[in-house]
C-alpha cells in the first residue's frame, strides 16, 4: 500500500535564515545578543532587548528555568521539540504565535542558549 502524496506545505516553517528571529541568552534568560530580523520582528533596538529577560517577549518562560543544571529545561525542551506554538509579544504589545528552537551554546561564562523564533503564518 502506497501513502499518498502530502497536498500541502507546513506553514509554521520559516521561509529562509532571513526569516527567523534569534536571540542569544544567557543561563538566567537575560538576552545578550540578537540579530536584525529579532530586531525588526519584536519591534525593539537591540539596546532595549539585551540585558531584559526573554519573559519580557515570551511571557510563557516566566513559570521555570530555562535551563537544569547545564542543560535545557527536559520539560521546555520537550515542548519546543514538539512544534508546540508559543505567543510572543512586539514592543506594541501585538502578540503573534511562534514555534520556539532552544540550541545550547558553549559559552566562557557559563551556559548560554539561543532562542530562535519562527513565526507561525497566520
Amino acid at each position: 500500500m502506497r501513502l499518498p502524496e502530502p497536498t500541502g506545505r507546513m506553514t509554521n516553517h520559516a521561509e529562509s535564515q532571513d526569516d527567523v528571529a534569534a536571540l542569544i541568552l544567557d543561563e538566567n534568560g537575560m538576552i545578550i545578543e540578537c540579530n536584525q530580523v529579532a530586531e525588526k520582528l519584536l519591534g525593539y533596538p537591540s539596546d532595549e532587548l539585551i540585558l531584559h529577560h526573554i519573559s519580557m517577549l515570551l511571557p510563557q518562560l516566566e513559570a521555570g528555568p530555562l535551563i537544569k543544571g547545564d542543560r535545557i529545561n527536559p520539560k521546555l525542551k520537550f515542548m519546543c521539540h514538539c512544534g508546540q506554538l508559543f505567543r510572543v509579544l512586539d514592543r506594541q504589545c501585538q502578540s503573534f504565535f511562534s514555534e520556539l528552537h532552544l540550541v545550547e551554546l558553549s559559552n566562557q561564562g557559563g551556559p548560554a542558549l539561543r532562542a530562535i523564533l519562527c513565526p507561525a503564518n497566520q
